[in-house]
């Protein structure tokens, strides 16, 4: 029986801005199917991993595969569609005009394409997708008008209506009160369990990570300063 291939394979990866190289030298495996976290400080290089991870940051050294493809202008926009991710919580309008489902119903636009009308399987996802977070009531309701903790179950339901292979979240529990950080950790949990996801936390909670992923890479100055194996 073949091996599936890493979902992340990067060898010796470099990338920056104009600014300079933000990232170096950056070796780093993760076999499909695991959880991983990225700690460190700001500054360290987390969030630009993730960008060169989904393809919107091209590396300027080394060699790069992102589920079984090679990170290159031509699969873009196939890795794009089989990674979802998910941000933390900001300030929204409490005046914008759609309802939760509606965002739910964003994850599928990779998949529908711009200016086509749902069909069944899609509204089969959505419906899903809120099952999963245990959103169903908040499924008609003004997005904006949700707490902090029940928009990003939302934004974790839009995610996982993408249908993803892999799942990357960025501070996902950043600006929530304890008993909704709790809550999210144990649908990202859940859900990577029950999908088969390949998931990437970043965030400056290291208990957080060592609660919920299975190793997790120190990131210090754009480099990997070390690995640390949780026991889960």
């Amino acid at each position: 029986m073949t091996a599936s291939p890493p979902a992340i394979d990067f060898n010796k990866i470099s990338a920056g801005y104009r600014g300079g190289i933000t990232l170096r030298d950056i070796s780093l495996c993760i076999r499909s199917g695991q959880i991983v976290g990225i700690s460190g400080a700001n500054g360290s290089g987390k969030t630009t991993l993730l960008r060169v991870i989904q393809g919107l940051l091209p590396p300027i050294g080394g060699s790069a595969e992102v589920l079984g493809m090679k990170l290159a202008a031509g699969n873009h926009k196939k890795i794009r569609r089989a990674t979802a991710c998910v941000f933390q919580t900001l300030n929204t309008d409490p005046r914008m005009p759609v309802i939760a489902r509606e965002v739910v119903m964003m994850g599928r636009y990779g998949i529908l394409g711009l200016f086509k009308h749902p069909r069944r399987q899609d509204h089969r996802a959505v419906q899903r997708a809120l099952e999963r977070v245990d959103a169903i009531h908040l499924a008609e309701r003004p997005f904006g008008q949700l707490s902090g903790g029940e928009q990003q179950r939302i934004n974790l339901a839009r995610a996982l209506a993408q249908e993803p292979r892999l799942l990357l979240l960025d501070e996902p529990t950043t600006f929530l009160d304890s008993e909704s950080q709790q809550r999210v950790r144990n649908i990202v949990r859940n859900a990577h369990k029950e999908i088969g996801l390949t998931t990437l936390v970043v965030s400056h909670d290291y208990e957080m990570l060592t609660e919920l992923c299975e190793r997790i890479v120190v990131m210090k100055q754009g480099r990997l300063a070390e690995e640390r194996r949780c026991s889960m």
